[in-house]
């Protein structure tokens, strides 16, 4: 539960290794298992300044595939130790973390937060539902221009999480040809859904008023955490761009209709097991 700021390098078969290069000021917090568990163990008992080698073997099935099955032989030093202290919960601690009067302020916050994450994940859960049955009842050629050109935007957005955090897919073992073949069968999928929202749209003869696409500017701008002008500027400059937005919540619509006209059921969840599945 400690957290430490560590300095470390890690060697295979006693040369420097592109995967576990030289690091500084590494932020670890001990019993996360952040590299291997091993490696938490090897630093239970240091003191800050205090250098050590630690031998971590990976296992044959380790997530990055250019560590799987390596002994490194890590060399650490130990910069810091760090104690996470919790703070009382009360009025000070309210006004210390955001613009709230009181503690009873910041509790009405964290319930309308709560609230809303859960009712965003009861309307994914139920348009992943509806989609599954919809795409087990119809059954069509998925053309492979469309599947490919779907596969080519998850790569990218792939590439773009790991730039954000400073990283290629290469530092994680990953390359674009293996992220297509693992997300393949997700891509034709989500194809599969876009062609059937489409022809929806085209068969119910839907379209957006001024009022509803001033709602789907005000809900982008709400999630990304910017002025509503400011997006509006954004995709007015750019006609594809502003096109596929409203295609996007034309088939939000599309998928509100499906939901209205349909019978939905609400069953209790599942009792707890002991076990995890």
């Amino acid at each position: 539960g400690d957290h430490v700021i560590i300095t470390y390098e890690g060697l295979k078969d006693g040369r420097p290794f592109v995967e576990t290069q030289k690091t500084e000021n590494f932020p670890v917090t001990i019993g996360d298992g952040q590299i291997m568990k091993e490696f938490d163990d090897g630093l239970v008992g240091m003191k800050a300044g205090e250098e050590k080698e630690i031998k971590v073997q990976f296992p044959s099935d380790y997530e990055n595939n250019r560590l799987a099955g390596a002994e490194i032989d890590f060399f650490v030093t130990l910069n810091e130790i760090r104690e996470e202290l919790l703070p009382e919960i009360n009025d000070k601690l309210a006004k210390q973390v955001g613009s709230y009067g009181n503690l009873d302020e910041l509790k009405d916050q964290i319930r309308k937060n709560l609230k809303e994450g859960y009712d965003k994940r009861i309307e994914q859960e139920l348009n992943e539902q509806i989609f599954k049955a919809l795409i087990e009842k119809t059954d069509f050629e998925v053309p492979d221009s469309m599947v490919e050109y779907e596969l080519q935007a998850i790569v990218e957005d792939t590439e773009r999480s790991f730039a954000y955090r400073n990283q290629s897919l290469e530092d994680a073992g990953l390359t674009r040809e293996g992220i297509a073949e693992k997300y393949r069968e997700t891509a034709e999928k989500q194809v599969r859904r876009h062609l059937i929202l489409d022809a929806i749209i085209r068969q119910e003869e839907l379209t957006l008023d001024d009022a509803e696409l001033d709602r789907g500017f005000e809900e982008m701008a709400q999630g990304f955490n910017q002025p509503v002008e400011q997006l509006r500027q954004y995709l007015g400059a750019d006609e594809q761009k502003l096109d596929n937005f409203k295609h996007a919540l034309l088939e939000k619509k599309a998928v509100t209709l499906i939901i209205d006209t349909s019978t939905v059921t609400e069953k209790p969840p599942a009792e707890a097991t002991s076990s995890k599945k």
